[in-house]
């Protein structure tokens, strides 16, 4: 079971656990940011000036401005992926992986289900170094989404996500990070609309007791349903 301290989570979301067919339990958020606030167009948008990240430091061009779309979120699969993770992502419209692949292989599962937007991790190769960005910075669905491997938490960002984050102006907004094995989803009290996601470890090295991954909703502008989903190691 996945302990209630996994689930970094404060008020206004609401978590609720429950049954799921190819897990353990899933947790759901609701309201995670106000639907009102507005992002601008994918086209009027570029990577913040010194930002590394995608190439010519624009926005990752993929087909994610549909109002309701369905993502998948792991991170440090460290070579490990099996049919339980490619079941669980299934009915997922965009996979982001958060680095520490450990081999081009898993990329190649993850594109055959859909559309795959990674980062390189610390322990992945100058082959895939070469081939990822550090930083992912796109739009799916109205929310902006900015993702790297070592990017902290709320109150302890690393310097990867501050180009994103620092002014502030109150947006729809998603971090997402991988690196430390530690399932976190947690809205920034400091920042109104960014919600930080970092799904855990779903491969078998490290020191985590239970294997987990994110499926999250987002229509016009709103995450929702958000789903963790959880394996023995």
């Amino acid at each position: 079971m996945l302990p209630t301290s996994a689930l970094a989570v404060v008020a206004p979301l609401e978590v609720k656990a429950k049954a799921t067919d190819v897990a353990d339990r899933k947790a759901k958020v609701t309201d995670v940011v106000d639907p009102k606030v507005k992002v601008a167009p994918h086209s009027a948008r570029v990577a913040p000036a010194g930002a590394k990240g995608t190439s010519n430091n624009r926005l990752a061009v993929i087909d994610s401005m549909n109002a309701h779309q369905r993502i998948g979120i792991l991170s440090d699969t460290h070579g490990y992926i099996d049919d339980q993770i490619c079941k669980a992502l299934a009915t997922c419209d965009l996979i982001f992986h958060a680095g520490d692949i450990g081999s081009p292989k898993v990329l190649e599962r993850l594109q055959a289900i859909a559309p795959t937007l990674a980062v390189y991790g610390n322990i992945d190769d100058a082959a895939l170094h070469a081939q990822l960005p550090e930083v992912v910075h796109t739009e799916v669905a109205g929310v902006e989404l900015v993702m790297t491997h070592i990017g902290g938490y709320p109150g302890h960002y690393e310097r990867a996500f501050a180009p994103y984050l620092t002014p502030w102006h109150e947006r729809p907004m998603i971090t997402i990070s991988g690196h430390s094995h530690i399932l976190k989803v947690m809205p920034d009290k400091s920042r109104p609309g960014l919600l930080h996601i970092n799904p855990g470890a779903v491969g078998r090295s490290g020191c985590h007791q239970n294997r987990t991954l994110i499926r999250l909703q987002i229509t016009s502008g709103r995450p929702h349903d958000l789903e963790v989903i959880e394996w023995p190691r």
